[in-house]
């Protein structure tokens, strides 16, 4: 079983720490008193399953091992597609650029 540290601040906020480095596993490793909350994996930015920054706002920003996607870019590195699935304007807007198929 992991046995974490956790800090609470002052102003409330939550933080847990594994080694040394914010780290959870079962739930965000940073909770602020505002209600926005931060998911972290061996210091890193990190989820798979959802944003890795929930604000209290309702933004939110997706990020693995500390690098930041859109919900579209983390939609599709996590749930991958073959190009047959993808329209040419998908595929396009994926691209950033207008392809043409040639037959």
């Amino acid at each position: 079983m992991i046995e974490y540290k956790v800090k609470v601040y002052s102003n409330g906020a939550k933080h847990w720490y594994l080694n040394g480095w914010r780290h959870r596993e079962d739930g965000p490793a940073v909770e602020y008193s505002n209600g926005s909350k931060a998911w972290y994996l061996n210091g890193h930015l990190h989820r798979e399953d959802g944003p890795a920054k929930d604000y209290s706002d309702g933004s939110k920003a997706w990020y693995l091992n500390n690098t930041e996607y859109t919900e579209k870019e983390f939609d599709l590195k996590m749930n991958p597609v073959t190009v047959k699935e993808l329209s040419v304007s998908e595929i396009s807007q994926l691209l950033g650029y207008e392809i043409k198929v040639v037959k």
